[in-house]
């Protein structure tokens, strides 16, 4: 694909690809709510806008087959708004293919690579039969439209009502509405116009901002794409009408429009000449049913009146990485001011210690990004691979709005997918056997993220027919994975045997799963960041994976514990609190490995035991520090020497050196220079709850 400009910037051509295919994201969520409603109207619109915007921003570069496939496209949507094609889940499948097309053309582009000519040809035959007329139907006819970049224009003049609704902050952002009606009146004449102004009250009124609406009567050859295009990268808010429309879409238009502006719109549309008034008697009686209908609709009322900007993630990486830096050495100078005794000078340093603590959240913040986009891929998924096994399934999806770190979320997307797939196919029944079982013949999966004691839990929950305990602990037998000796496992136990890399369940291989690849992958995958997966299934009710994530892999609240002279740090939103032992709790711990704390069984950890240090002999009269922990529910208790306090720490990967270690998640640096150990509390609580001693004990000491 070549662009006409060699000497076009780099950089522009790689902002309008990230942009379109952003945009084409919004296309498939659009088409797949679609699917459901194809009659929605607001749907069409904005599925026509962002083909439009990606057309036009193609001519900007002379992209001449983006152009012309694009605007093919453009049509079809054109004829769906106009209400000349119905929409059905045919077409729309065969649109969801177009965006995958235009999506290719994108990837041909940045590679420097060709187009597939084929599948344009292929796709645009297909949507010719939704419109016989005005579409090339040969391989010859394509080229000759790929050549064209806009439409033909017609000789015959029509008349159109334009609204220009424009947004508050077009004359902030350099916009000059003078110069799109100096291109209107190039393609035609101006016939009438009103300004209607939305001033409002003096206190407040801001006099940089633009309140305008403008109605026009507006006669032209030109066809409303042509007339979209003089506003495209405009800000404002444009609206076209054919003296031809229905009054149905006038209605619509009048319906949408705000209760301060209404009477005067129709006003013009009255002095126009576009209605009549017998034509809209009931309009009145109908705009707060319609504008309920809209509100509920409304795709951005959320975003309204928010600005936002594109930060380059390597920039923003090094603000996190200086930011670190700098509480780092506040926290070395506090401590240094602190051990002088200078009180005036410690006060200073809290002080902007407490600056720096805003900072970190705010900079933090800047990194977490919302999972509901990472979730809206999966319509997708759901959507094709069950079509592919002829299985009817729907899925539900909540805690969209879920924010976590951004590079957790690149990094969790292909577990999930696995995950996914293979809820839909093992997990989910064909259609025959749901009957037969006495279930609805759709299957359903759930997608759901939410917070949980200082983690994120993502669910993946299934109504099919669960794990069989039997089945896996026998193929894990004849993979050597245990012995006949182990049967005694705990049901977790053994359907955390199908992470074993090559285990797989099904009976036999497809192109979806089967071959034992994917779910070794899944969790490797996620324990790379610090999380974990559990498994909570009942046999032919379904399968549930919970998936548990740090909330952020940059900066923490950390809590300073000593070991025989060496420092560590504890993730402060697992810590619980503080205790000292009794004598009766330390004689307990010493037979059980676990203590009684509020009625409650508290399993002990002596961490220099754990890992590796020389143990210390312990004095009688001394205290014992135990950190009572928490992680997915689970208590342990954390055996220290010394306790040094809350501390703000940046943490750091240990290197490939350190794999190895399973016990840490990462180092950093503390205010006196020196190195501590970031604990991987997850993995010890872990470890801890699902040893069999201490659960078989703890069981004894409660009953007696």
């Amino acid at each position: 694909m070549s662009i006409d400009d060699s000497s076009q910037s780099d950089d522009s051509i790689s902002i309008y690809i990230n942009e379109s295919r952003e945009l084409l994201q919004d296309v498939e969520s659009t088409l797949l709510s679609l699917e459901s409603d194809p009659n929605d109207s607001e749907l069409i619109d904005q599925l026509f806008r962002s083909i439009h915007t990606i057309k036009g921003s193609a001519g900007l570069f002379g992209l001449d087959e983006i152009i012309a496939f694009t605007h093919i496209v453009e049509n079809i949507l054109d004829n769906m708004r106009n209400g000349e094609i119905v929409s059905d889940r045919k077409l729309i499948s065969l649109l969801i293919d177009c965006s995958d097309h235009i999506t290719h053309m994108l990837d041909t582009l940045e590679n420097s690579t060709d187009v597939d000519g084929a599948k344009s040809k292929q796709l645009i035959q297909a949507l010719s039969l939704y419109k016989p007329t005005n579409f090339c139907d040969t391989a010859v006819q394509y080229e000759e439209e790929s050549r064209v970049e806009s439409e033909t224009v017609s000789e015959e003049v029509k008349r159109y009502h334009i609204a220009i609704h424009c947004d508050q902050d077009m004359l902030k952002d350099g916009f000059d509405p003078q110069s799109r009606f100096i291109a209107l009146q190039e393609s035609g004449v101006i016939e009438n116009s009103i300004l209607i102004d939305r001033l409002p009250n003096f206190e407040e009124y801001d006099p940089l901002s633009c309140y305008f609406v403008w109605e026009l009567s507006y006669k032209t050859q030109a066809s409303k794409n042509e007339i979209l295009e003089i506003f495209d990268f405009f800000n404002a808010s444009v609206q076209i009408h054919s003296e031809k429309d229905s009054i149905d879409k006038f209605k619509n238009y009048l319906s949408g429009l705000p209760k301060d502006i209404q009477s005067q719109c129709e006003n013009a549309l009255f002095e126009f000449g576009f209605v009549s008034n017998k034509n809209l008697p009931q309009t009145q009686e109908s705009y707060k049913i319609e504008q309920k209908q809209k509100d509920k609709k409304s795709l951005r009322t959320a975003l309204s009146g928010t600005t936002f900007i594109k930060v380059d993630s390597i920039k923003l990486d090094r603000l996190v990485n200086l930011v670190g830096t700098m509480i780092t050495v506040s926290s070395k100078v506090r401590q240094m001011i602190k051990e002088k005794g200078d009180e005036a000078q410690f006060e200073s340093i809290q002080e902007l210690v407490s600056a720096l603590e805003d900072t970190r959240e705010t900079t933090l913040n800047l990194r977490m990004v919302s999972i509901g986009d990472t979730f809206n891929r999966f319509r997708r998924v759901v959507r094709d691979t069950s079509k592919e096994l002829n299985k009817a399934i729907s899925l539900e999806v909540y805690g969209s709005d879920t924010e976590l770190d951004k590079t957790i979320i690149e990094k969790i997307g292909d577990p999930l997918t696995h995950l996914m797939r293979n809820a839909i196919d093992h997990g989910i029944e064909s259609v025959e056997e749901r009957v037969s079982a006495g279930k609805p013949k759709e299957g359903l999966i759930r997608l759901d993220a939410y917070h949980k004691t200082g983690a994120i839990v993502i669910e993946i929950k299934d109504d099919g027919k669960g794990l069989d305990r039997d089945k896996i602990f026998s193929l894990a037998e004849k993979k050597g994975l245990v012995t006949a000796s182990d049967r005694s496992m705990s049901d977790s136990e053994v359907y955390q045997l199908i992470f074993q890399p090559g285990f797989s369940t099904s009976d036999k291989i497809s192109n979806i799963s089967g071959r034992g690849v994917g779910m070794d992958v899944v969790k490797r995958n996620i324990e790379s960041i610090r999380g974990y997966v559990e498994i909570d299934t009942t046999p032919g009710k379904g399968t549930t994976f919970f998936i548990y994530l740090p909330l952020t892999l940059a900066i923490i609240d950390g809590f300073h514990v000593g070991l025989m002279q060496e420092s560590f740090i504890l993730p402060l939103d697992m810590v619980v609190e503080c205790i000292t032992l009794t004598e009766d709790q330390c004689e307990e711990m010493k037979k059980n490995q676990f203590i009684s704390l509020r009625q409650e069984v508290l399993p002990i950890v002596g961490l220099s035991d754990y890992f590796g240090l020389s143990v210390k002999k312990i004095d009688p009269t001394a205290r014992i520090n135990v950190v009572v922990v928490s992680y997915a529910d689970n208590k342990v208790g954390f055996l220290v020497d010394e306790l040094y306090g809350e501390t703000q720490v940046v943490i750091k990967p240990l290197g490939h050196v350190f794999e190895g270690l399973n016990a840490f998640s990462g180092f950093t640096l503390i205010g006196s220079g020196s190195v501590a150990l970031v604990v991987d509390v997850p993995g010890i609580v872990k470890e801890t709850i699902q040893n069999s001693h201490v659960k078989k004990t703890a069981t004894v000491k409660l009953a007696s």
